[in-house]
């Protein structure tokens, strides 16, 4: 388990994220940034036995998605997101730009991830995420059959999954 982290809020992640991709010349469309902040999820998990993200994927019809990401993001269709997530500022009542995730001593442990999917399209990794019996898709049987009302994906699932090594077939 990771010492002194807190689980970040997964807007501050998207926004780490849409920087880096802005640095390494990499469009991300909203379904790609769902995937990106999904798999650098479960590699901190592996890596460190602790949830990088305070907010649980759910299991959507089209794969493992944060909400708050998708109605954030969704204005922008398939294409490139071109602005990042804000947050509502109730002293202000304002929305403001959600600030970046502070990773602190393990940054490169999502660095490291993001790079690593950041080349493969979106629709490369929804398939990828999309596994037969992976944690998407145990969740989602789980709600058809009236087991998992909120369609949660368990950070346990995620990380039993991933732990057994489909990623190391990508690399």
């Amino acid at each position: 388990m990771t010492e002194n982290f807190s689980p970040v809020d997964a807007k501050g992640l998207a926004n780490l994220l849409l920087d880096w991709a802005d640095e390494l010349g990499v469009s991300v469309s909203p379904m790609k940034l769902q995937k990106l902040v999904y798999y650098c999820h479960a590699e901190f998990l592996i890596a460190t036995g602790s949830p990088l993200l305070a907010q649980e994927f759910e299991a959507w019809e089209y794969g493992p998605v944060l909400p708050g990401l998708f109605h954030e993001f969704k204005k922008h269709g398939g294409e490139a997101i071109s602005s990042r997530a804000t947050r509502f500022d109730p002293i202000t009542a304002t929305r403001m730009v959600a600030p970046v995730a502070g990773l602190g001593k393990y940054s490169e442990v999502v660095k490291v991830a993001f790079t690593s999917y950041a080349r493969f399209s979106a629709s490369t990794l929804s398939r990828m995420s999309h596994a037969e019996n992976g944690p998407w898709n145990q969740a989602l049987i789980e709600f058809i059959g009236g087991r998992n009302a909120g369609r949660k994906i368990s950070n346990r699932l995620i990380a039993l999954h991933h732990d057994r090594g489909p990623r190391d077939s990508l690399h």
